[in-house]
């Protein structure tokens, strides 16, 4: 914006109180409070971290968005006093495709990449495979410019589509889907991008792929981010010591009952640091699911929003979306299927705030932004699922930051993707993703700004300590800064225990054994004893035996730490996952067993949980009923983030519903626990598992919850003897659940739909419909075989309970008349071939290295394929969707929107759709 004298700023000041006498500006007063923000580079080298000399302060003043002056007016949007949200652009789905990347350029021009590159039409009614541009440019009107328009200019740039766009170094840089990070040219001077250079090669499938990318803070580098699906590139160095991370469960952990990352290993999700060049990469942090977007700080903190996995809601390793702080060397604890850690655990860091359900896409800080003080430091985390853009305010706690968040923009539906601050000072965001509408956004600050840029402040001394020993994360720290990590080695701060551990890991065990086996401070001892476990080295145990833990801290850190010992030494069947322990730990049996019979009686429900672990792992038959009385002793605490789901309808009814009759999260991780013994059962015990398990199918949960259980189930019958089997009867078959309304079958007469002719018809006659009648319907049309609303169906496909969030009409019916129109890969089907010319279709549930296991029709759970390893000749990801074309053409037209009335209200027979029209 335009540098103003002081004496201009003077008059325009008095020029604005006069204003704002006579009119009333709804939010002018509510700029609210300076937040504490993190203040200094975490990068290693020096660097010049002297605050700049505050800015002088603008303001500006926008009419108000109810006046005839804004026509560009976003309307059905909830935002925050004070702010304007303007729709600037609609995509073609052909030539544009749907927008989910978003990157500020130079001249206050924008660049957004569409997700795919390859679209599908029909030609005569045949299908027909074509490809699009995926990168554009975007230069928006000046905000009161209110007859401009947005232009749109398509590269030529052949890119399969991008998750993740920079213009830093006076160049593009791109993340590009399946290839890695690329730099787009102009080659020709005509200023269009043309072509490509594959700088650091990140290969992989599906959307927990290549993402984001920030600058450093430095101005040397690039920081990327990248899902669990995509492995490691070859590292230069590594911030955590490189190759040390593993799965570290003491007990066998299920796959996800449905498949998605099967065999998808530690360590997940992962943040790197490269040279412009593509070389020199360096980890930073690892162990996210599915981290789509991260941002740094001006004093260069990094924070990211990772992503849940949805289909684990009620299970006890579900863990919300949430803000992480990725400081050098982190682990959040990312794990296959079951095997996410529970946030306690040493060897792993917290959140900085916990969000709830959703699907986290992009992220930024509010630098930059023409905003109040306050929101310019919050950080932005867009939710895709439930249409809501969060502001995020952060203060110092300890060495690390809490937050604590506020929805700024919400929609419904607004499937928000990526956010930027462009040169001009608003923000803009795309909405769209999966083949989805797509949209184009603009968010600007009509009241009167008078906040100066957000002041830097000093770290805290705690801060200051972490950044000292995050210095040391590397192999070549001198001998003598062994005294330095040691002697913070048990710190009560977790941050500051964690960094001190990673540097202790980088350095020779032969400088530090000696300390480790002498020391008499119990966390410390612990903490070595935790380092020399992920070593493997065989005095872990020994060290670990011998502390004395008092504390709740010190008992859940020793815990895990005996765990880790026991999993780095076992022998583990590849097949069954059955753990075989060494001689060395078994003849520290009954040391070990005494020690958890010390902590004892506590009324800490996670050193109880992990007492539970230990004592099946060691084999002790008293677990047994120690553990059936926790379960009946305990309640499964009420997850802060429900009240969130209570204030806001978007967070749909299943969720709610949670709240009235809570799935018994805790309880199920001790069932879990206990399927893994077969001997030392009373016929009584027997009972009692058998009947909670039955007790547990009554609550909901995710998509995954009911197939859990039902694993659980089948895992503990199979540890029964004939006669057990017989005495305990139908106790262990597994409990069937009605739906609570009548099926209704289409009277039609029907036809054969088309997207287009089903859009027309049902889009803006979602008024006065039966709810009882699209109930019934989703059950004839076979809906409820496959998709779960408001926990009526089966938990095979998407969940549709919060489609109304994500999905327009035309979206929805493109998904229902063409559902290989665009598959996620939580859905898609593998194919296999093997070597003989066999061809295996299905949902892949499980892969070792001794094969891969099959479910050709998820309908039929038990009719599972396996197909060892040395048999596959290839592996693709199918094209083609389960779900079966022209389920629909038998209902007529009031028949359908009653369906997707349904459907949009998430179950809710209370929906406005269902009330009559005045």
């Amino acid at each position: 914006m335009m540098k103003r004298s002081i004496l201009a700023l003077f008059d325009l000041r008095l020029a604005v109180l006069l204003l704002t006498s006579l009119l009333v500006v709804p939010g002018c007063g509510e700029s609210g409070e300076d937040t504490d923000a993190p203040t200094e580079n975490t990068n290693t080298e020096a660097a010049d971290t002297t605050p700049e000399e505050p800015a002088e302060p603008e303001i500006v003043m926008l009419p108000e968005p109810e006046s005839p002056d804004h026509p560009r007016k976003a309307e059905g949007l909830t935002v925050k006093d004070g702010f304007l949200v303007e729709k600037l652009f609609e995509t073609d789905p052909p030539t544009h495709g749907s927008w989910v990347a978003i990157c500020a350029g130079p001249d206050n021009t924008l660049f957004v990449s569409a997700q795919y590159r390859q679209y599908k039409i029909k030609v005569d009614g045949k299908e027909v495979k074509k490809t699009r541009q995926t990168l554009f440019t975007v230069k928006p009107p000046a905000v009161d410019d209110h007859d401009g328009t947005t232009e749109v200019i398509a590269h030529p740039v052949a890119l399969n589509g991008a998750q993740g766009l920079r213009y830093v170094f006076d160049a593009l840089y791109v993340m590009e889907t399946g290839n890695g990070l690329v730099r787009v040219s102009d080659t020709d001077g005509d200023g269009l991008y043309d072509a490509k250079e594959l700088l650091m090669a990140a290969k992989s499938g599906g959307e927990h792929t290549t993402h984001a990318i920030v600058p450093t803070p430095d101005g040397t580098g690039l920081y990327l981010i990248a899902g669990n699906y995509v492995a490691l590139p070859k590292l230069t160095s590594s911030r955590p010591v490189n190759g040390l991370w593993d799965e570290d469960h003491v007990l066998p952990q299920n796959p996800d009952g449905r498949g998605h990352a099967s065999g998808v290993l530690a360590p997940g999700g992962w943040i790197a640091r490269v040279d412009p060049d593509g070389k020199n990469v360096e980890l930073i942090c690892a162990g996210f699911r599915n981290a789509y977007d991260f941002d740094v700080h001006p004093n260069g903190e990094i924070f990211a929003y990772d992503a849940d996995m949805e289909w684990d809601l009620g299970q006890p390793w579900y863990r919300p979306t949430r803000i992480n702080h990725a400081v050098s060397g982190a682990e959040f604890g990312w794990r296959n299927g079951s095997g996410k850690w529970p946030t306690y655990y040493e060897d792993s860091l917290g959140s900085v705030v916990d969000i709830g359900p959703g699907s986290p896409v992009g992220v930024t800080f509010g630098t930059g932004a023409n905003f109040p003080t306050k929101y310019q430091s919050a950080l932005y985390a867009l939710d895709w699922t439930y249409g809501t853009i969060y502001a995020t305010h952060l203060k110092p706690d300890g060495a690390t930051y809490a937050g604590e968040i506020e929805p700024f923009v919400m929609g419904k539906p607004l499937p928000v993707t990526d956010v930027a601050i462009a040169d001009d000072g608003h923000m803009y965001f795309t909405a769209g993703g999966r083949g989805g509408d797509s949209a184009f956004y603009r968010v600007s600050y009509y009241g009167v700004n008078d906040k100066a840029v957000p002041e830097v402040k000093p770290l805290t001394e705690l801060a200051k300590l972490r950044k000292e020993l995050e210095a040391l994360h590397t192999p070549d720290t001198p001998a003598d800064q062994i005294h330095f990590i040691w002697e913070n080695l048990g710190h009560d701060d977790r941050f500051i225990r964690f960094v001190a551990r990673v540097a202790l890991e980088h350095q020779p065990i032969d400088r530090w054994l000696e300390k480790a086996t002498a020391e008499d401070d119990t966390m410390t001892r612990v903490m070595a004893g935790l380092a020399l476990a992920r070593h493997k080295h065989g005095n872990a145990m020994g060290v670990l035996v011998a502390a004395e833990p008092k504390s709740e801290l010190q008992q859940l850190a020793w815990t895990r730490a005996v765990a880790v010992a026991m999993y780095r030494k076992a022998t583990i069947d590849p097949k069954t996952q059955v753990r075989t322990y060494s001689e060395g730990h078994l003849r520290m049996r009954d040391a070990i067993l005494a020690k958890l019979e010390g902590f004892l009686p506590t009324e800490s429900l996670p050193v109880n949980t992990e007492i539970v672990r230990l004592r099946v792992a060691l084999g002790d038959p008293g677990a047994i009923q120690f553990a059936l009385d926790l379960m009946n002793s305990v309640q499964t605490p009420t997850p802060p983030w429900l009240d969130l789901a209570a204030q806001n309808d978007r967070y749909g009814a299943a969720i709610l519903a949670m709240k009235e009759n809570p799935p018994p999260s805790v309880q199920l991780g001790i069932a879990f626990m206990l399927r893994n013994i077969k001997d030392g059962w009373t016929m009584t015990q027997r009972q009692a598992y058998f009947s909670w398990l039955n007790l547990a199918t009554q609550s909901g949960g995710g998509n995954s919850y009911a197939q859990a259980l039902k694993k659980i189930r089948v895992q503990s019958v199979a540890t029964l003897s004939a006669d057990e089997k017989l005495r305990l009867g139908s106790i262990i078959d597994e409990p069937t659940i009605k739906s609570p309304y009548p099926i209704v079958q289409p009277k039609g007469p029907g036809r054969k739909w088309t997207t287009a002719t089903a859009t027309k018809i049902v889009e803006g006659k979602l008024v006065g419909r039966d709810f009882m009648k699209g109930a019934g319907l989703y059950q004839s049309a076979l809906c409820s075989q496959c998709h779960v609303v408001d926990k009526m169906g089966a938990d095979i496909g998407p969940q549709l309970t919060t489609a109304g969030n994500k999905f327009s009409v035309a979206d929805l019916m493109r998904a229902t008349i063409e559902p290989s129109h665009d598959i996620s890969d939580q859905y898609a089907m593998t194919e296999i071939v093997t070597k003989d010319g066999k061809t295996i279709v299905g949902r892949m549930i499980e892969k070792t290295d001794a094969g891969v296991v099959v479910l050709p029709d998820p309908r039929q759970p038990d009719n599972k394929v396996v197909v060892p390893a040395d048999q596959i000749a290839e592996e693709n990801i199918s094209k083609v969707s389960t779900m079966p074309a022209g389920l629909v053409d038998s209902m007529n037209a009031n028949e359908l929107r009653d369906l997707t009335a349904f459907i949009l209200s998430g179950g809710n027979k209370d929906h406005e759709m269902f009330k009559e029209a005045e």
